[in-house]
């Protein structure tokens, strides 16, 4: 018969560690629970359980743009928004009010 766990190591720098365990233990969870938590995920969803990629450029300039508080607008509600949305598609002839922020 196996043993009933098995042991993981990995090399990690010392800052990330003490940063992970500190959020880890505000939500009531160790390190090993952390873990096997993950690699369970892995096993469930048979690859990593997020994705992983790397934005493109119209995306990277979208987050700046916010950063700097530029070329971007507020709405006061969702409506607002999607008629926005399909302002910008050509469903709707007039422009949203901006708001100023």
């Amino acid at each position: 018969m196996g043993a009933r766990s098995g042991h993981v190591q990995s090399k990690v720098e010392p800052e990330l560690k003490k940063s992970a365990e500190d959020i880890l233990s505000q939500i009531g969870l160790s390190m090993s629970d952390a873990l096997r938590i993950f690699l369970k995920q892995v096993v469930f969803q048979r690859g990593l359980p997020f994705d992983l990629r790397l934005p493109n450029h119209e995306t990277i300039q979208a987050i700046e743009d916010v950063k700097m508080g530029e070329n971007f607008q507020e709405f006061s509600t969702k409506e607002e928004l999607f008629e926005e949305w399909d302002r910008s598609l050509g469903r709707l002839s007039e422009p949203a009010p901006i708001r100023e922020h």
